[in-house]
């Protein structure tokens, strides 16, 4: 270990998280000083990718998958000297000894010593404990992969649905309908974009209001034009279990499965939503840090007695104000 003496002088920052704020905070640190090393390590595939695109990926309005790709590893080395660790997860947070222990693409497990840490994880959606929530027709939506699987399944069973268009009775060739839990940005954006491939959207939140950052008088032309799009939008209701989930298709060639959903709503009253599924969609913000941070009600991170930074998208240097 270094001695408090060597800790007075930063020699390596360490980030842990590599999406918007993560790469945002390296390109800021590198500016700030040519001499710290910078490490940077990322739990997935691919580092700064625009994850306010993947809906509209998934919907064909951004058709190619290398525009969600911000910047890679090879760039942030070459220009700002970033060693970028891709497919590395953070097992634990050691913030007496100043280091880190993670577990690389390969399994092979490590630890890193850090002057300076940022924790830039962003956001886990949640999922949620409902019976049958492992169907093959159920996604979250919150990483590149994550938008590759609801594309690929999309196309899939639109291409089944052209392929047996043969007036076969027994089949049913609509897109179907898809549910979205969540009327939040990512939640509105899935919305917009299954609508415009065809399907019946129907989008449950929780709250009286769409987009819970926004006042509620500046949320109603955006319900409105949901609405307006076709969508079915259901307030103050959360999804609460699974009737009858039922793995089977209904049919084999297109790959469909039946559900039903049950909804609760603040009067107590169970409501029943029978989906022919396409979609479950699922982001919800979760912080979670076991190193002796302090977190918050909505997710704030920091050290006690010390100023808290926002802990989804965002970078603080937890008891540290900056780079010195």
């Amino acid at each position: 270990m270094r001695s408090p003496k060597e800790r007075d002088i930063p020699k390596r920052l360490l980030i842990v998280g590599g999406v918007a704020a993560g790469a945002s905070a390296a390109a800021k640190a590198r500016r700030s000083s040519e001499d710290i090393e910078i490490v940077m390590l990322e739990r997935g595939p691919y580092m700064s990718f625009a994850d306010c695109g993947l809906p509209y990926y998934i919907g064909g309005e951004i058709q190619s998958r290398s525009s969600l790709l911000v910047a890679d590893p090879g760039i942030f080395t070459r220009r700002f000297r970033v060693d970028v660790r891709l497919e590395t997860t953070v097992t634990e947070v050691d913030t007496s000894r100043n280091s880190v222990s993670f577990t690389d693409r390969y399994g092979h497990s490590g630890s890193l010593e850090y002057d300076r840490l940022i924790l830039a994880t962003g956001t886990v959606p949640v999922k949620l404990p409902l019976e049958g929530i492992d169907a093959p027709n159920i996604f979250l939506c919150r990483t590149v992969p994550d938008a590759d699987a609801i594309r690929e399944y999309l196309e899939a069973v639109a291409a089944q649905a052209r392929a047996h268009d043969d007036g076969d009775e027994g089949l049913d060739t609509t897109q179907g309908r898809a549910l979205i839990i969540g009327a939040g940005y990512v939640g509105l954006e899935c919305a917009e974009q299954l609508l415009a491939r065809g399907l019946d959207v129907t989008v449950v939140e929780a709250l009286d209001q769409v987009m819970s950052p926004l006042d509620r008088e500046m949320t109603l032309p955006i319900q409105q034009a949901l609405e307006a799009a076709g969508a079915e939008l259901i307030l103050e209701d959360q999804v609460e279990g699974s009737i009858h989930p039922d793995p089977k298709p209904c049919s084999r060639a297109a790959g469909r499965w039946n559900s039903t959903w049950r909804y609760r709503d603040v009067g107590g009253r169970f409501l029943q939503h029978n989906i022919q599924s396409r979609r479950l969609v699922s982001r919800f913000p979760v912080a979670a840090n076991q190193a002796g941070l302090c977190t918050g009600e909505r997710a704030l991170v920091g050290r006690p007695g010390r100023r808290a930074g926002w802990g989804g998208q965002a970078a603080r240097y937890p008891g540290h104000g900056g780079l010195r």
